[in-house]
């Protein structure tokens, strides 16, 4: 009897045959068990990828290789069977749904099922059988038919390998696994051909008659190889291409899994001549080198990673877009109100969003003694503006600086007098002699706009000033969001504390006993924007997730369209712009009292009831959290566009309104969503999605409770199923056959 498999310890490890004994010895190794969970419990991409790195691997297709070196060439014993992988998450429990007995052995449509189990990172593997007198692409339908999910187009060949998972990942085991069959390759390869591939490096001619995968975890190959070739100091010179070859392939083999005739495919020849490049390729193959991933691959990695992200990234249609699901933000409507439009119109469109939101903060600062109630029936003061933009390295977050001085312009030409007053001031309290009289600090100062490297002391004096101008705001512009933090290194709170006060609006201040200490309580009257890169970000205020400092702040992002690979071209902040403005802010600067915008509250109340049903539909507790402060924040900006509209309501404030607490509430969960969902669940990842999405979504039209359960339980929820079922039926979103236990949805939430 054949071998059923080979297995090897690593990618480039030699792959030997073994027995049944072995495997399930192999399947049992309490290390293997103890690895698996270190590789699901790491948050880090890199590391999780370094820890794949020690596992197993075994072959699916082949049962031994020539000298053990796994690779097509070296095959030695086609098995008859197909993997396929479906690399969507928690989706094992459907696979198994597909699944019909006959007798001892398991079928999934007309493919008879050898193996299924869980992957390390909770994908599905399920190998097969595969269906007499078809090639692989249409085995690939008919199994993603079978089951109604899609399958990983990549089907491994006959030397491909998958990571060995322990027992306890296994699903199902069919008693033929053990029996290995050789199969006629023939009817399983695509018709031959050449096809001609072009890069910007060089080009390559592949004969494509062998099957190999176009990806490696997700990224195209042929973007990884550009990106190689980019990080190897770019397409070689004419004396130095066989080198380079040499050198990109030794790189290849890491994701071609050493075969030089994958490698031949994917790597470009650089005009180099092709018998050339194909020995030198079979000479990299030959080269003995570690099997640890070198840095240079994963930084390839990573920016092939981003560019294949990038490439995602599109202005989608309102109808398409799922708060929860969707993997691009919201698209900012294409009809702005007047004043915004005008703010936004100098930088280009992808730019538009972040400068939109950061404004309000600066244009909160012109407000004072305005206030508005909110849909709980509660007034509050009009203010209160966090604002933070995070983005990237060199992704432009400096456009928003120029709108922003623009906007504060009449601000500042009120400060510069009043400094100039408060120094005149203090140079006579130096003047004054020690038994003299020192003068009273005058009346009517008032700076606004601070600097971030302020003591507390300051930042008090300054808050009893605007109090007693009326209760004007502060304004902060902070480059890095860090920067808050220096007011702590003075005595004053933590930056995070800052952030909660300034929202509610709540008294802040310090006692001291000295007379010529700053002493005072006042209403802590501030507005920030800042902005930081997404690490720095996250790292800061990951500690404040739950402590209600998150949900306070408003958070913006920078998305490059796809394609967009010209230099952003920005418009000149002129006379003509600053004259634009000046109307829309003179409004802001007249507001006073209680504002009634009965259009705002009555928009929020609806927004309000399409969140909780987002929430009935996903039971997603951060989501609900979340939009209660976004809508609020929303409901405020709303409020103050309709002040700067000369108190004219529009469908273009509608519109701005919606899209403001939407888009707020996906860029908080498309960068903390996995954060949030380990403090809420410890020890359960979730990836891929900014939100869990509709739970309803992921059923089929028509479902039984047994399905419903596991959908239910392979979202990480937990307590009564029946509950979440039963609220679904209430409120209209799917009946119950009594006949047949069978529940269906109604036609709205079809998919």
């Amino acid at each position: 009897m054949g071998s059923f498999t080979t297995l090897g310890k690593g990618h480039n490890a030699p792959c030997l045959p073994i027995t049944p004994e072995e495997w399930l010895a192999a399947r049992k190794d309490p290390k293997l068990a103890a690895l698996c969970q270190r590789i699901k419990a790491s948050h880090n991409a890199s590391q999780q990828r370094k820890l794949k790195s020690q596992l197993p691997v075994w072959t699916p297709r082949c049962g031994a290789f020539k000298e053990n070196h796994r690779a097509e060439v070296d095959a030695l014993c086609h098995l008859d069977r197909l993997m396929f992988d479906i690399d969507e998450k928690g989706q094992t429990d459907r696979v198994l749904s597909a699944v019909r007995m006959e007798g001892e052995q398991a079928y999934i449509g007309d493919f008879e099922v050898l193996l299924i189990e869980r992957s390390v990172r909770d994908g599905t593997h399920v190998l097969v059988k595969p269906l007499p007198g078809k090639p692989i692409p249409q085995q690939q339908v008919a199994f993603s038919e079978a089951v109604q999910l899609p399958v990983d187009s990549s089907v491994k060949n006959v030397a491909g390998c998958i990571y060995l998972v322990p027992q306890s990942h296994v699903c199902y085991e069919s008693p033929r696994f053990f029996e290995p069959k050789v199969m006629d390759v023939s009817d399983l390869r695509a018709p031959a051909g050449d096809v001609v591939r072009s890069l910007s490096t060089g080009d390559v001619a592949r004969n494509v008659s062998t099957t190999f995968p176009s990806a490696y975890e997700g990224i195209p190959i042929d973007t990884i190889i550009q990106s190689l070739v980019e990080l190897l100091g770019g397409a070689p010179e004419h004396g130095s291409r066989n080198q380079f070859i040499f050198s990109l392939a030794c790189y290849a083999r890491y994701l071609c899994q050493s075969n030089p005739e994958w490698i031949r495919q994917v790597l470009p020849t650089f005009g180099e001549e092709a018998e050339k490049a194909w020995s030198t390729i079979r000479s990299a193959c030959n080269r003995s080198q570690p099997d640890r991933l070198p840095e240079l691959v994963e930084r390839a990695l990573q920016q092939a990673r981003t560019r294949e992200e990038l490439k995602q990234v599109k202005q989608p249609e309102p109808e398409t877009f799922d708060l929860l699901t969707s993997s691009y933000p919201p698209a900012m409507p294409e009809r702005l109100p007047a004043s915004i439009q005008k703010i936004t119109s100098r930088v280009p469109s992808m730019y538009k969003p972040c400068v939109a939101f950061q404004s309000f903060s600066a244009l909160g600062a012109h407000l004072k003694g305005v206030y508005v109630v909110y849909i709980d029936n509660v007034p509050h003061e009009l203010g209160g503006q966090i604002g933070i933009l995070m983005a990237g390295q060199s992704t432009g977050k400096s456009c928003v600086n120029q709108p922003i001085e623009v906007i504060m312009a009449d601000i500042l030409a009120s400060d510069r007098q009043s400094r100039e007053v408060e120094q005149e001031w203090k140079i006579a309290c130096k003047r004054a002699k020690s038994n003299e009289k020192k003068p009273a600090r005058p009346a009517g100062i008032c700076v606004q706009y601070l600097m971030s490297n302020m003591t507390n002391a300051a930042l008090v004096q300054r808050l009893i000033d605007a109090d007693a101008a009326g209760g004007k705001c502060l304004f902060l512009r902070l480059d890095e969001i860090e920067l808050l933090d220096q007011i702590k290194a003075t005595g004053g709170a933590k930056a995070s504390e800052l952030i909660r006060l300034a929202y509610d609006r709540s008294l802040y201040g310090q006692e001291r006993v000295g007379p010529d200490s700053v002493t005072g309580i006042p209403p802590l009257r501030l507005n920030v924007t800042a902005s930081t890169t997404v690490e720095s970000g996250i790292a800061y205020i990951r500690p404040h997730l739950k402590d209600g400092t998150f949900s306070r702040a408003s958070l913006c992002t920078i998305f490059r369209p796809q394609g967009d690979l010209g230099l952003p071209k920005y418009g000149t902040y002129d006379e003509d712009y600053r004259k634009a403005l000046a109307p829309h802010i003179e409004r802001l600067n007249e507001a006073i009292g209680l504002i009634d915008c009965p259009e705002a509250y009555k928009l929020a109340e609806e927004l309000y009831r399409e969140n909780e049903e987002r929430y009935v539909l996903s039971a997603d507790e951060d989501f609900r959290e979340l939009s209660y402060r976004s809508l609020r924040i929303a409901y405020d900006r709303a409020v103050m566009i309709y002040l700067m509209e000369g108190c004219q309501w529009s469908d273009e404030i509608a519109d701005f309104m919606r899209w403001l607490m939407e888009y707020d509430l996906w860029v908080k969960l498309y960068y903390f969503a996995d954060e949030l969902w380990d403090l809420r669940q410890r020890g359960k990842r979730k990836k891929g999605r900014p939100g869990r999405g509709s739970l309803l979504r992921k059923l089929p039209d028509r479902f039984d409770f047994n399905h419903f359960q596991a959908v239910y339980q392979a979202n990480g929820l937990t307590g009564d199923p029946k509950d979440l079922l039963y609220t679904w039926v209430h409120r209209g979103h799917v009946s119950r056959d009594e006949a047949s236990g069978m529940y269906s949805k109604f036609k709205t939430h079809n998919s």
